[in-house]
């Protein structure tokens, strides 16, 4: 009986120690993937904006931008890009936010609000939502997991 402990008892040490030597890389390999999360993020803003804010020849000024987040849960790169348009003559604003998944180039959901009102557009793969906050609370699980 003593040795049947014995050998339960070197087996759950040994199992806590790979266990705490697979954590340590898989730390390492979680910061590197973010990092190159983070550089194919930037490649990818680069590739489709020349810049982060223009003058469109309708008077509408524009601005874009992102964020990037590498989620181990999903193992995946995902870029969100909020662009905006301002209308001068027609006091109008347009915001559109994307989520993609950059690396295998998969559009996940769109955002677009007229004037700060409910949304023209608001989607996440096959749910819709119907206000910014609903999108932020849909986004969330793929920006901060």
């Amino acid at each position: 009986m003593k040795i049947i402990f014995l050998i339960i008892g070197i087996f759950l040490f040994m199992t806590n120690l790979s266990f705490t030597a697979d954590h340590k890389l898989d730390r390492k390999q979680i910061y590197e993937l973010k990092e190159k999360c983070s550089k194919r993020a930037e490649e990818v803003f680069k590739r489709d904006y020349n810049s982060s804010s223009w003058q469109e020849e309708d008077g509408s000024h524009v601005t874009v931008n992102f964020r990037n987040h590498y989620n181990r849960k999903v193992n995946k790169c995902f870029m969100l890009t909020a662009y905006s348009s301002f209308n001068v003559k027609e006091k109008t604003l347009i915001r559109t936010e994307d989520l993609i998944d950059i690396n295998e180039n998969r559009k996940y959901g769109t955002s677009t609000i007229l004037n700060h009102n409910k949304p023209i557009e608001c989607v996440i793969l096959d749910k819709i939502c119907n206000s910014k906050n609903e999108w932020n609370r849909l986004i969330k699980p793929y920006m901060e997991e």
